[in-house]
């Protein structure tokens, strides 16, 4: 990843997920294995850690000075669940009348007077009823009368199982996450603009003003030379009244050999920072700038013969 470009790729975006925290396991895991062999991307990590950690302290007000995001990124509203309808009562339950005993001999019992049927009593007394459900032989799938409630048992429309019931509101398959909520996406959109944005131009992400004595970082540049193998990725930091630092890492060094730091200016001077050998693996270089930090041009390392090997253009 090149911080000091001006094109976005994915690795900007989840650079910016990935230290908010927003990323699920398995991208969270991909990314950590990128960010394994990528010295730009953990310099960056390193440098907007910081800022990372301030957005855990804004809380709502805070956030109510910035634009709302776009609605693309905000959850769907969602129609509230509505109670289950209220299933009228068909009828009241009437206790069966005792049955008295006909002696044997008499003939035909009298006709009890006409009652609504009772719950619980055998549908299949009915002519046209549905089965009783308690009858084996009711088929599968049938519907059953049970209560005051039309109770379909069997399968449902997918051809899945379906409870007998359920609890208004409780969905099947509570074992899925819930959505973030509406307040969490929205500060998980605006801190990932808000490090994509850093990671963009370079990581420029730092306190202006205030007490003195705080350093600002104020220049970032990132150079390559494809053909040797060789990264360069650089940080400028400016003390109040006291020069600037320039802190640089270099990959794809030769370990044993001397090599050299400078800075070139508009004017075409070059100054030298410092020389050191390289050892395994990148190389972290911290030095001192005596040219005013908007004079440069590029900063580059090479040999101390002179000979370039790796140059990152200052862009602005």
């Amino acid at each position: 990843m090149r911080t000091g470009g001006e094109n976005y790729t994915s690795e900007h975006e989840a650079l910016a997920l990935y230290l908010l925290g927003a990323l699920d396991d398995a991208d969270r895991v991909a990314f950590e294995a990128h960010l394994a062999g990528c010295d730009e991307c953990l310099t960056a990590a390193a440098d907007l850690g910081d800022a990372t950690s301030g957005l855990g302290t804004l809380d709502a007000g805070d956030w109510a000075e910035f634009d709302l995001p776009p609605t693309a990124v905000l959850p769907p509203r969602s129609a509230p669940e509505s109670a289950p309808p209220a299933v009228p009562a068909l009828v009241e339950p009437v206790a069966p009348e005792p049955v008295t005993p006909v002696a044997s001999g008499s003939a035909t019992p009298t006709a009890a007077e006409p009652e609504a049927p009772a719950v619980g009593a055998s549908s299949a007394s009915v002519p046209g009823s549905s089965p009783d459900p308690g009858d084996a032989s009711a088929p599968d799938g049938a519907a059953v009368t049970a209560g005051r409630r039309l109770v379909r048992s069997g399968r449902g429309p997918g051809g899945t199982t379906a409870p007998a019931s359920a609890p208004g509101g409780v969905r099947p398959g509570g074992g899925r996450s819930r959505a973030p909520s509406p307040r969490r996406r929205l500060l998980l959109w605006a801190g990932a603009v808000v490090l994509a944005v850093a990671v963009l131009t370079g990581g420029i992400v730092a306190a202006v003003g205030g007490g003195g004595g705080r350093d600002d970082l104020v220049l970032t540049a990132t150079g390559e030379a494809p053909g040797q193998g060789v990264g360069l990725s650089v940080s400028i930091t400016t003390h109040e009244g006291q020069g600037s630092t320039i802190r640089i890492t270099a990959t794809g060094l030769r370990p044993g050999l001397r090599y050299r730091l400078f800075a070139v200016t508009r004017d075409g001077v070059t100054h030298p920072v410092r020389d050191w050998t390289a050892s395994t693996g990148p190389q972290e270089v911290t030095g001192e700038l005596s040219p005013p930090v908007d004079q440069l041009s590029f900063v580059g390392v090479g040999l101390p013969d002179g000979t370039s090997v790796v140059t990152a253009p200052i862009s602005r």
